[in-house]
């Protein structure tokens, strides 16, 4: 059997907050990052974009003491491609830093050492694409420690997770390479916010133009921080950093450090910043989409391996038992290098001990992929498992030289000084690790195709190597290679959109690998699926399969038509994101203290419309208002959102302003609405601004009995102590 050598391995980089990056778990600072190997897709590029303007950002958050930053990047990844469909969405960095490390990991401590671990893409990738997180902000809040629970097991966070990621992409950057910058730039043009890291330094910060830039790369006085890249202006100047990185151009980055730093919690990067790495973003799919996920590659991508040095082509394979009957519809595999050629084929019926080819041959899947990392694509045809059948997935990887099977892998290393010091790593996926998730017969690879060898077999490794005095001995073991089956249930009819609400016009298909055929009713009688079904209302879609003559269970998804809204407003003056009260009927209302001058930053994918404001996404507006400021939010195909913001320190409510909300208070815009009612508009019933402000607390422009309605509540909120 022929041995990969250390040579053949290569590491992963860790990012730390608020810390000194974790000894040993980063690229040497000799070690050059991957670089792409073919200039990408030729595609008309700005020379400025802003995700931002497409309200594709969520909200900047302050993660405070904790290292959490690579949580924090990594989610906002995450939450962007989320955005278009739910503009609320918040997910929870304490969760996923939290359960990374106590779950995934398997180390112990208090929730407050864990959650100041620091951390990287490795990591959060692992915990994402086992589908153990994410979960929404609301369930596990930042900074309740008393939620955190290390006893909870794989099964329970599974059920709590709001979506399952299908994607952990790492782009490889090259800031001398200008197809490098073009496919991130292609990355961010397709609604991706990228989480990234680099080495932070304070002085190298220009607080005046919120410029960051590193001269010298110095990997000394500061430490690994991860940010979220989510724009670029090519003409940035070149003058607006501390030192002149020799060239125009930065990435636009989103911090994790409260709204009161930078530009409203923003800043600019040089593209010649050569500190950067793992740029990556994350895709994801509703959670009823695949019921199953078979992998033994728990820890995640860590390394890669081949037999030379370097190869061209190599081959890996996942031997599995099937737990249930059900259909293999995808195959989720992470690749190590760039512009990677692959083909996938399922192999049922294997043999006890045989080969990972020696069963039943499925249709080979092929394709390539530019970047590294997890990447989830359909069989082209689903592939059935009987309960205990031994099945496996076998992949061919092919491009550039290098090292093409990606996998688990225990790494340590030893650097002994000239002077005597000696540095040893701490490695977060240990050698016992490793070899307790080992076992015969689940991970193999080959050169040819032909003649495998399991990873079980593989011998740990160690090189020594010594460059000027300074002797790096590395310690190594590869665990098991990063290829994963999604499964669906048997007869479950599989929905294209689960989401709660949907724009007008959008066709829902309904699918079930080997039904006979799908009936579904909208509320009437059922009829037999053929196209797809539109939802322009209120909707409850009802669907079951018919296999040989048996029906399955009926699966039903629930339609609304969605409002177009904000996703967050910021006021700038204050570094407040403004809270809104929803009254019904899509309206929203706010009051903010202090001025009636105001600067707002909204955040939305759709238009936002106002007769005394212009107001875009992503830009701040000086708004000014003697009464209520009111804009609505529209979007084809969505209903219209309403809001209503007070900028006096008047209390809404209050009629006659002695200080509380009560019942007098309604009764005053119930005599004032049936007198309107009654007379019409006269001298007599004239009320000024200010009255009428206070009064319209739905923002509806009329005083009524909705308004009234509204006071009594929260007269009695007060009352009872609510508010």
């Amino acid at each position: 059997m022929r041995r990969h050598t250390a040579a053949a391995l290569i590491t992963a980089m860790a990012c730390a907050c608020l810390q000194d990056l974790p000894a040993g778990a980063l690229y040497a600072a000799d070690e050059k990052r991957p670089a792409l190997t073919a200039a990408a897709p030729e595609t008309d590029l700005p020379e400025r974009y802003d995700l931002r303007e497409q309200g594709l950002v969520t909200r900047v958050q302050d993660q405070g003491s904790y290292g959490m930053c690579w949580s924090f990047a990594g989610l906002a990844s995450l939450e962007s491609t989320l955005l278009p469909h739910d503009p609320a969405v918040d997910l929870s960095e304490w969760h996923a830093a939290f359960y990374t490390y106590s779950h995934i990991f398997e180390k112990s401590g208090t929730p407050e050492e864990l959650l100041g671990e620091g951390g990287n893409f490795y990591l959060l990738s692992a915990l994402l694409t086992s589908w153990s997180a994410p979960v929404s902000e609301r369930l596990f809040p930042f900074g309740d420690l008393s939620l955190l629970d290390s006893s909870v097991t794989t099964e329970e966070l599974q059920k709590q997770a709001e979506h399952h990621v299908t994607d952990a992409v790492l782009l490889g950057y090259d800031p001398e390479d200008p197809d490098s910058l073009r496919n991130v730039k292609q990355a961010v043009l397709a609604g991706h916010a990228v989480s990234a890291s680099y080495y932070n330094l304070n002085s190298c910060y220009q607080a005046q133009d919120y410029a960051y830039y590193n001269a010298a790369d110095r990997r000394t006085g500061g430490e690994y921080h991860a940010v979220t890249l989510v724009g670029w202006d090519d003409a940035f100047p070149a003058e607006n950093f501390r030192t002149d990185p020799g060239q125009d151009g930065a990435w636009l980055m989103k911090n994790s450090w409260g709204t009161d730093w930078g530009d409203n919690g923003y800043f600019w990067m040089s593209y010649a910043e050569p500190s950067i790495v793992e740029m990556s973003y994350f895709g994801s799919e509703a959670v009823q989409t695949h019921s199953g996920q078979y992998r033994h590659d728990d820890y995640g991508f860590w390394s890669a391996f081949s037999v030379e040095d370097e190869d061209s082509s190599a081959c890996m394979a996942n031997v599995f038992t099937a737990e249930e009957d059900a259909w293999l519809t995808d195959v989720m595999f992470c690749t190590a290098m760039p512009q990677e050629n692959y083909a996938v084929q399922v192999y049922t019926e294997i043999p006890a001990g045989g080969d990972p080819d020696s069963g039943t041959a499925h249709a080979i899947r092929a394709g390539s992929m530019a970047d590294a990392g997890y990447h989830t694509v359909p069989l082209p045809q689903p592939v059935y498992l009987h309960k205990g059948e031994t099945f496996s997935i076998v992949m061919e990887l092919a491009g550039s030289m290098g090292q093409h099977i990606a996998c688990e892998a225990y790494l340590e290393s030893t650097t002994e000084y000239p002077d005597g010091r000696v540095e040893v790593t701490d490695p977060i996926v240990t050698e016992d690790m490793i070899i307790g998730s080992l076992h015969p017969g689940e991970s193999y690879y080959s050169t040819d195709g032909t003649a495998w060898c399991d990873f079980y077999d593989e011998p740990p490794v160690t090189q020594t190597e010594t460059d000027e005095g300074v002797e790096i001995t590395l310690n190594a073991r590869v665990g098991n290679v990063c290829i994963r089956g999604l499964t669906q249930p048997v007869g479950t009819v599989i929905f294209s959109d689960y989401d709660a609400a949907v724009p007008a016009g959008t066709e829902i298909t309904l699918s079930c690998p080997g039904a006979d055929e799908i009936l579904y009713s909208t509320g009437g009688d059922y009829q037999v699926y053929a196209d797809p079904i539109v939802i322009t209302d209120s909707t409850t879609l009802s669907a079951y399969s018919v296999t040989n003559g048996e029906a399955s269970a009926v699966c039903t998804q629930q339609y609304a038509i969605r409002a177009a809204q904000l996703s967050s407003l910021l006021d700038t003056d204050t570094d407040e994101y403004v809270t809104f009260e929803a009254i019904g009927g899509n309206t929203y209302t706010a009051t903010l203290a202090g001025d009636v001058s105001h600067s707002l930053l909204p955040i939305t994918t759709g238009e936002i419309l106002c007769d005394t404001a212009g107001f875009t996404s992503g830009h701040v507006t000086e708004v000014t208002a003697d009464t209520a400021l009111v804009f609505s939010v529209s979007q084809e195909g969505m209903q219209e959102s309403r809001y209503v913001i007070y900028l006096k320190d008047d209390v809404r409510g209050d009629i006659d302003l002695d200080g509380t909300v009560n019942a007098s208070d309604a009764a005053e815009v119930l005599r004032y609405a049936a007198d309107i009612g009654a007379n019409g508009e006269t001298a007599e019933n004239q009320k000024d601004a200010d009255w009428l402000q206070r009064a319209d607390y739905n923002g509806s422009g009329r005083i009524n009995a909705g308004d009234a309605a509204i006071i009594l509540r929260k007269a009695a909120e007060h009352g009872a102590g609510i508010q």
